[in-house]
């Protein structure tokens, strides 16, 4: 995508993220890019076609960026294998926490992405643990909803059980335990 809808694409999202839809303004928006309100329109016609885009890009960055995660390798053990997926997992959440942050609470066009993120991670774990008395869609799900929550802490700056540091870890410590 060229350099000014891509400017304009992050903008919005850091913006969507803070803001919220409703919050946030296209004057804010394309203050925040360095271009005109003008050339925002120019560029995306809507601030709803300019959210739906961001939403779109980036779902399809995440998944690209998930499917990378879940490369065919070979583990040791139970415990290499959930410390692989988990810090891996982490540092895609980091790396993407506005937009998942955004899309959880108002991207209703990722429920799909989500659902199929659920699939693919239970798919993998069953492959890499088979034979576990686990519900893997459950398991795939815990492991997500785990990384969002420490995740969305640490961007609020607070810690209730967990903090970012030790929390991975302790998960980890915990999810090899239910595997025996």
């Amino acid at each position: 995508m060229p350099g000014t809808e891509q400017k304009i694409l992050d903008a919005a999202l850091k913006v969507f993220a803070e803001k919220g839809y409703k919050g946030a303004t296209t004057k804010v928006i394309a203050g925040e890019s360095g271009y005109s309100e003008f050339t925002l329109f120019r560029k995306f016609k809507s601030k709803q076609n300019l959210f739906e885009l961001v939403l779109t890009m980036g779902a399809e960055h995440l998944k690209n960026e998930f499917l990378t995660i879940l490369v065919d390798k070979e583990f040791e053990n139970n415990r290499e294998f959930l410390e692989y997926l988990v810090i891996n997992l982490d540092q895609m959440a980091q790396g993407n926490f506005e937009f998942l942050n955004l899309s959880l609470n108002e991207g209703q066009i990722l429920e799909p992405v989500m659902q199929e993120f659920i699939e693919l991670l239970s798919q993998y774990i069953r492959k890499h643990l088979p034979g576990q008395k686990i519900d893997y869609e459950c398991f795939a799900l815990t492991i997500l909803s785990f990384i969002y929550i420490i995740n969305l802490d640490h961007h609020l700056g607070r810690s209730y059980c967990y903090d970012h540091e030790t929390g991975p870890q302790r998960f980890i410590d915990n999810l090899n335990l239910s595997l025996r």
